[in-house]
């Protein structure tokens, strides 16, 4: 899968949408999918902070820095704890799972 598609995917603006259809529209098949809504959000913002380059961009767009390091040190502690307590539909930890060659690993210092 090649990674443009993946944050597509897991971009804001999909959020949005399931925000709208869950708030706005009362959609039946958006029904409890809160929770994909967070998800979403985490891993949009963990690959912008990740992805980002231009110094001119503020907030989740800018780079990495010592300058906006304490901001986001906070976002990131949390989306460990948040990504070390996602479990599948079996109730094994998502932390716990591996699929053919592909295993998510989660390290913090």
């Amino acid at each position: 899968m090649k990674v443009s598609y993946a944050m597509q995917t897991f971009s804001q603006s999909v959020a949005d949408a399931f925000e709208t259809g869950i708030t706005d529209l009362n959609c039946l098949l958006l029904q409890n999918s809160e929770v994909t809504v967070e998800f979403i959000c985490v891993i949009n913002k963990l690959f912008d902070a990740l992805n980002s380059s231009n110094r001119l961009r503020k907030f989740s767009k800018a780079p990495l820095s010592l300058k906006n390091f304490r901001e986001w040190q906070t976002f990131f502690e949390a989306a460990y704890h948040y990504i070390n307590r996602l479990k599948m539909s079996s109730g094994k930890l998502l932390t716990e799972v591996s699929a053919g060659n592909f295993h998510l690993s989660v390290y913090s210092h």
